[in-house]
């Protein structure tokens, strides 16, 4: 795991830790005593479902399941925050900066009229790590995340998966943004334009070491812009890509798996399906992940993605699970 990027953790909190805390609230953050919560507040959430959607309001807040102490994934399947279908999950929109942190979540069933049907990013730059964010829709773009005018947003080691959007970036959009994206995996997430994995507008984001699988980019016409089955960047986009997979992604028209309009972009030691991609380390081989019927999207033992990667690291989001096919028994 990259040093940069580790959650931190329970024995390292110096902030007021807010406990018990058991629902959330639309307009403050009011903990069940009573007394408000504060930027530099630790918010521990129990596992179960809520039906609700949360706004940081420029709180600089850590907000996280039991995940957070115990290191144990389970919570993150177990502790929901459910759109409900009427509205974004979670918004940061406030200002908040890198101490705003999310993570241990599901964040589920967003719709948003307008941008951002899971997470939407305006003007700040928090950190959202651990989570799945699963079956989010937008009428526009961003169905699992969208990110506008942001300049250090992180976005690390997620699951973003079925989400949709009925213009750009299924999985993730953003314009005018630098996020940090790594570590992440994305699939089955579709557009109606392009970019069924990832659109980037006007950006100049850092994605590193995302395995991209199965995504859909189903715009059609004569524009370009409808590519990209799985990465689409364009109108002065400035990418740096390293250490991704991007396979099994499909467009309606050209580039089923990455599209680069124009500017001066960065791609290397990638594992992209049907096109090797100028740049040192880039490949085109069978990923051979271990079971993409249960979407496990490790590594067999025999990947050219094992430790094939910048600074011999593994190519893609996840590592080695489990043996090469041929050689099970």
């Amino acid at each position: 795991m990259d040093e940069k990027h580790k959650i931190v953790k329970a024995s390292q909190i110096t902030a007021k830790v807010v406990d018990d805390y058991k629902t959330f609230r639309k307009e403050e953050w009011v903990n069940p005593n009573g007394f408000r919560i504060e930027s530099g507040d630790t918010i521990p959430v129990h596992p179960g479902t809520y039906d609700e959607n949360i706004n940081f309001i420029g709180k600089n807040l850590l907000v996280s399941s039991e995940y957070l102490t115990t290191d144990d994934t389970s919570y993150i399947s177990s502790t929901i925050i459910d759109g409900n279908g009427s509205g974004r999950v979670v918004t940061f929109s406030s200002g908040e900066d890198n101490s705003a942190i999310i993570t241990g979540f599901t964040f589920q069933n967003g719709y948003a009229t307008g941008f951002g049907g899971g997470v939407y990013c305006s003007n700040s730059n928090p950190v959202i790590t651990h989570n799945i964010i699963i079956n989010n829709h937008t009428n526009a773009s961003g169905g699992g995340i969208y990110c506008l005018n942001s300049n250090n947003p992180i976005i690390t080691y997620n699951t973003i998966a079925d989400n949709s959007a009925d213009h750009e970036g299924g999985g993730m959009y953003m314009w005018d943004a630098t996020p940090t994206i790594s570590y992440n995996v994305l699939y089955d997430n579709i557009s109606q334009g392009g970019g069924g994995g990832i659109t980037c507008d006007n950006s100049s984001p850092t994605i590193i070491s995302n395995t991209i699988y199965g995504n859909e980019a189903n715009g059609t016409g004569v524009s370009t812009y409808y590519g990209g089955g799985g990465i689409c960047c364009w109108t002065g986009s400035s990418p740096t890509i390293t250490n991704n997979i991007v396979w099994g992604n499909t467009a309606a028209v050209e580039h089923g798996q990455l599209y680069i309009d124009s500017g001066s972009s960065t791609v290397t030691y990638c594992d992209i399906q049907d096109t090797l991609w100028p740049g040192e380390g880039n490949k085109s081989c069978d990923p051979r992940f271990c079971d993409t019927t249960i979407n496990n999207y490790y590594l067999e033992d025999c990947s050219c993605c094992n430790s094939s990667g910048q600074g011999g690291e593994n190519i893609g989001a996840l590592g080695v699970e489990c043996i090469c096919t041929a050689c099970r028994t």
